[in-house]
């Protein structure tokens, strides 16, 4: 039995259980741990509480706020806390039961003790809230609403395993609660009291997330004895709610907080007045008298918190704020308070909180429904909350409800509500937007304007390059002798309301501010104001879209002129060259489907122009990764043509050559090589033997004959095709200087590496000369001429070449365009040829990431990631990782490429060779070519 330090005099406070320090406190006997603090970030008040009252009476705690050291890894570190401790503790709040590391933490206890004899996971509820599943089935024990002895009893009780009556009689609950010095030095404060003056709204129950944003305002708060905060952000983003979360979770470490509802200065000093009488000062005399003689005991108290709530005018508030030390927090859209206060930045969700909060609002939830309709909201947490409340009285099913709001979205902002949040999403702005229209109705004009363009940056060089096509006040702004300079007063305005946000030389709108002014347009002016977006997107799109210079502008164009363009726009077949060159296949796709099905529903499906279209989605199709996909929707249009048109219209050859194409690159070779072979003399006899695209299928014979296996047939092919190419389009034309760099490719192919070598060297002379040294095709050949160095015999000068190429790709094409990629999977490659295995490997790895997100799991090139990933994992080192990663590579070549594929023999011919070598070959897994071998 523990004994007791000592007795109390009368009027000091007496330690939890009648302890000071406990003699003999029960410990695990091999672990050094006795117990693990398991916590979410919305309770570390709490959790630091608990352990320090636990090692005080003599227990060992772990916990992750003291123990945790920077730099390691969080993970491991619970997991290897929850082995060592010999009890856990589950520090049971909503936001605990909402965190996915926090279920993972007491389940783990829990397996380890399912019948609770042995007590391994202890249970202490801080706040209201359920006890669901397995945790309902434990005895938990209560510590909030308590005096901090009672709950210091409870607690050190719980851990002995004893009854919760104290040693002696409890202190008196109804005195002011103060922290004690214990054996340890000074107690934190105990986190379930409330200040004696407070005034702070109601907890939201269902605050969600915003963690680095709390500690963020800790830090700020804490950097000084007198310390002021901003909380900036647009409206609805939660600015209140997180002010009001944070006076909650921090309560405990202030005698005094007031809440000031800011927004109209004049009626700040009466609030402050209104502090007089909690405070023990007169209330006798004028309020603005009072007031100041409140602030002046402000100036003489330590350990208080003013929230000034809404609070927009800097310059008017500041004679407001109460000197001495204590704490000032701000909430405001406008962000110019950094003359006065440190900023703490507040954006809409994460989108992991925006589910978050849905499905704690909305439980049962679907996550999928959960995260569109999150992004659908644009993650604003008064938009989620309102479409919550929403959903919740009306009893609308959410997939129900998403599909609406995507129709009828002017009419769904102004449904729905949440108490905690003032008004709706149509009325958030709407106040800020009326002074707008009084005051800057440039500003007005601006906004309207990117309503109506998609919720992405936009370049403000959109509307001062080009003033000629506004009108009114903006127009004015964006035509004066320094036009930057009054658009910056135009942007300016907008920010003062944080109705917009700005990045360099760009301004962004939430897609709800967006919806919300562009829902306020009447109809036919909506449509005028269309018309003027259109123009100026389409005046911003630079000429010579192929080239890699004007990318950029482009890529920061595309989202607004898919949003506003016609598919018949001129500037959509710019795009569509721009996406082609910098190797977005699949935005190019949806683009070409767009004008595809507007080309049929104003001609008809067969249409010649509509033909062309669909032979186009076709192609992008292919592009996009799916060549099987590409191969089966030409060969679904190919009669479609004969009958519109006739076996031997051009369209109707242009159809059967990508077919042919496309039939190869889903990978049956020799059927893509006897297409060529038919359609070969159908051009012949219709466009003649000189004719571009006779001169395409002509030398895509030779290619599709040397992956069918032919490779002295490619080489001959080549051969006598290239003077014919060279006659008709001269020495130096692209198309010639490509069918060179493939004949090269056959010559090293058919086992003369030194010659392919060679040849790519002399054309690269060319090439720098004719194109440029940057040009796409001079870089293909400087791609070429390295992998033929290495395959010559010189695997570390192949490796060095691509080092030099790979930042070149970058820069010219992008990292991840698709040229970049082929050079950073040649790069791996002869990285491990030159000796460093493990170095390829885990380049296979980077790279598989990549592929994986630009062309989804089961592009061909991501196949093969996986394949080059597993035989270098192999070469590393770890036979049996390249075996177990082979036999799931050789399923997903057989699903997408056939049993018979090159590659899939290839992958399984591997899978072999690592199961032979594995130690434990004989257990091989099923289908693998040694499975069972004795």
């Amino acid at each position: 039995m523990a004994t007791v330090a000592g007795c109390a005099a009368m009027g000091t406070r007496v330690p939890a259980s009648g302890g000071g320090a406990v003699q003999g406190a029960a410990r695990s006997p091999s672990s050094g741990v006795d117990f693990f603090v398991s916590y979410t970030g919305a309770d570390q008040g709490w959790a630091e509480w608990i352990a320090w009252v636990l090692e005080d009476a003599g227990y060992r705690v772990r916990i992750q706020t003291w123990d945790f050291n920077a730099g390691s890894h969080f993970v491991t570190e619970m997991h290897q806390a929850a082995q060592v401790a010999a009890r856990t503790i589950a520090v049971l709040s909503t936001a605990y039961l909402s965190s996915a590391f926090a279920e993972a933490e007491w389940q783990a206890a829990w397996a380890a003790d399912p019948s609770g004899r042995a007590r391994k996971l202890l249970v202490f509820r801080v706040e209201e809230c359920d006890r669901p599943g397995l945790l309902g089935q434990l005895v938990s024990v209560d510590l909030f609403g308590l005096d901090r002895d009672i709950a210091a009893g409870r607690l050190v009780a719980a851990a002995r395993g004893e009854r919760s009556k104290p040693a002696v009689e409890p202190v008196f609950p109804g005195g002011p609660a103060q922290p004690m010095v214990t054996a340890t030095g000074m107690e934190p404060t105990f986190p379930g009291r409330l200040p004696d003056v407070w005034n702070v709204p109601s907890r939201n129950r269902h605050f969600t997330g915003r963690q680095s944003q709390l500690d963020q305002i800790r830090t700020e708060l804490g950097s000084g004895p007198v310390a002021v905060t901003t909380l900036h952000g647009m409206g609805g983003v939660g600015k209140t709610q997180l002010a009001v979360e944070y006076a909650h979770r921090h309560a405990a470490e202030y005698t005094l907080v007031w809440w000031i509802d800011a927004e109209q200065t004049l009626l700040v000093g009466e609030k402050f007045a209104a502090l007089a009488g909690p405070l023990g000062l007169s209330t006798d005399g004028a309020v603005s008298d009072i007031a100041a003689i409140v602030l002046a005991a402000l100036g003489r108290r330590v350990g208080w918190l003013v929230v000034f709530d809404n609070a927009e005018d800097p310059v008017a508030l500041r004679d407001w704020l109460p000197s001495g030390p204590g704490h000032v927090l701000i909430t405001s859209r406008n962000p110019g308070w950094e003359a006065l206060a440190a900023a703490v930045d507040v954006d809409v969700f994460e989108r992991a909180e925006a589910v978050a909060f849905l499905t704690r609002r909305l439980p049962g939830l679907n996550a999928a429904v959960a995260d569109a309709l999150a992004a659908e909201l644009g993650d604003l947490p008064l938009a989620l909350a309102q479409a919550a409340g929403y959903l919740t009285t009306t009893r609308t099913d959410p997939a129900s409800y998403l599909a609406k709001f995507r129709t009828r979205r002017t009419t769904l902002l102004g449904k729905g509500g949440d108490p905690l949040y003032a008004g709706t999403i149509a009325t958030a702005w709407s106040m800020a937007l009326e002074r707008l229209r009084a005051d800057a109705p440039a500003t007005v004009q601006l906004l309207t304007l990117c309503a109506l363009l998609a919720p992405e940056p936009i370049p403000l060089a959109l509307f001062d390059d080009h003033p000629d096509l506004l009108d009114g006040p903006l127009a004015q702004a964006c035509a004066g002798t320094h036009p930057r300079l009054d658009l910056d007063d135009v942007v300016g305005d907008a920010l003062a309301y944080s109705l917009a946000r700005r990045s360099g030389n760009t301004i962004q709108l939430h897609r709800l501010v967006g919806a919300v002014i562009a829902g306020q347009l009447p109809e036919e002016r909506r449509d005028v104001l269309r018309g003027v977006v259109v123009a100026l997107v389409e005046a911003a799109l630079p000429d010579e879209p192929h080239r890699s210079g004007t990318w950029p502008v482009y890529a920061m164009l595309v989202p607004h002129a898919r949003i506003v363009f016609r598919p018949d726009r001129p500037g959509v077949l710019k795009l569509l060259e721009y996406l082609d060159a910098s190797g977005d296949y699949r935005t190019a796709k949806i683009v070409q489907e767009d004008v595809h099905n507007d080309t049929v529903a104003r001609l008809g499906a067969e249409h010649p122009a509509a033909l062309r279209t669909r032979a186009a989605v076709a192609n992008w199709t292919g592009e996009a990764g799916d060549p099987g996909g590409a191969r089966d929707m030409l060969a679904a249009l190919l009669p479609v043509c004969d009958r519109a048109l006739g076996a031997d219209d051009r369209q109707t050859l242009l159809v059967a050559a990508r077919l042919a194409d496309w039939t190869g690159q889903a990978g049956d070779w020799p059927g893509a090589r006897d297409l060529c072979l038919s359609i070969l003399p159908r051009w012949r006899r219709v466009a003649g033997e000189d004719d571009p695209e006779t001169l395409y299928v002509w030398a895509n014979l030779g290619f599709w004959t040397g992956q069918a296996g032919d490779v002295a047939g490619a080489c001959a092919h080549y051969a006598a095709f290239l003077p014919i190419r060279e006659r008709v389009l001269g020495p130096e034309h692209p198309d010639v200087l490509e069918s060179r760099d493939q004949y090269a490719r056959w010559i090293g192919e058919a086992g003369d590496p030194a010659a392919a070598r060679d040849l790519c060297s002399a054309l690269l002379t060319v090439h720098e000369r004719v194109s440029g040294a940057e040009h796409h095709g001079t870089l293909w050949v400087r791609t070429n001429l390295a992998w033929w160095t290495g395959k010559a015999g010189d695997p570390a000068a192949a490796r060095d070449q691509y080092a030099q190429l790979l930042p070149i790709r970058e820069r010219v094409s992008g990292p991840e365009h698709p040229a970049t990629l082929v050079a950073r999977g040649n790069f791996a490659y002869w990285v491990g040829q030159a000796g460093d295995p493990a170095m390829a490997r885990d380049q296979y790895a980077a790279l598989l990431l990549i592929h994986r997100r630009v062309l989804g799991p089961d592009h061909p090139d991501t196949l093969l990631d996986q394949r080059n990933l597993a035989h270098w994992t192999g070469e590393a080192g770890d036979p049996a990782g390249a075996r177990d990663q082979f036999a799931a590579v050789l399923a997903l070549f057989e699903r997408a490429l056939g049993p018979e594929h090159r590659e899939t023999v290839a992958a399984r011919t591997e899978l072999a060779v690592w199961t032979a070598a594995a130690p434990d070959w004989a257990a091989a897994p099923p289908g693998s070519a040694t499975a069972g071998r004795p």
